[in-house]
Parts: C-alpha cells; structure tokens; sequence
C-alpha cells in the first residue's frame, strides 16, 4: 500500500494510523509490530525533516512470503553519507538509522537524483 504525506511533522502520526489498519500487519506478532512502527516513526521524521518545504514524502509497505517491507522516500538530496551506527551518547539527534539498521533484518539506502529512499525489511516468524 502506497500512502502519501506531506513534508509535516504531524504527518507522520497519520503514517503510523494508515499501517496499523492494513491487514498486512493483523495478526503480526506484538513486538513485531513494534518495532515496525519504531522504524516507520523514524524513517518517516527523517524524511519530514530532510524534505525540502511543500514536498512529498511517499511510504510503502508490503508482504512477501515471511518478510515485510517499509520503504520511505523524499525528495532531497543527501549532504555526506548517512550513518547508521550509534552516535556519541551526548548528540541530542542521529539515532533513527542506528536504531533502524538494529531493529530491521535488513536495511538500505537508495539515492537517485532528487531522491532518497530508504527500505528496511522485518523478518516474519511463523
């Protein structure tokens, strides 16, 4: 499912509403869903936070087999490469990724003119 929002840090509460009512994520097991939304709530402030003013952000999330995907992207360009390990404990910002790459079996960072997308993958235990 594709749900579209706006460059507004309010917006991200209405993506975590949207995927709570999928029925991909119904019957997930509960700290699944945790972590799935921490994920979402931190690809999506990053990219809020990095959009340019009046631009989109686009997420996307899907089954396949015993995965789930969640893929955010925005319109910007990145500045010096996106880190993914820890920050020093005294920074006040810079976690979201270090905590995503921790919480998602998979995760990757995809830029193309314009663009950064960001897709982490949750394995599913049966």
């Amino acid at each position: 499912m594709v749900v579209t929002l706006s460059a507004n840090p309010a917006d991200a509460r209405a993506a975590r509403q949207a995927i709570l009512k999928d029925p991909a994520i119904s019957g997930l097991p509960e700290k699944l869903v945790a972590d799935v939304m921490l994920v979402l709530s931190e690809l999506a402030s990053n990219a809020i936070a990095s959009s340019p003013a009046n631009s989109t952000i686009l997420l996307d999330w899907w089954r396949d087999g015993n995965r789930l995907w969640l893929q955010v992207g925005n319109q910007g360009h990145l500045t010096g490469a996106m880190k993914t390990e820890m920050p020093d404990a005294l920074r006040a910002r810079g976690r979201g990724l270090a905590i995503s790459r921790l919480l998602a079996s998979e995760l990757s960072i995809r830029t193309e003119v314009g663009t950064v997308t960001v897709c982490a993958a949750f394995d599913i235990c049966a």
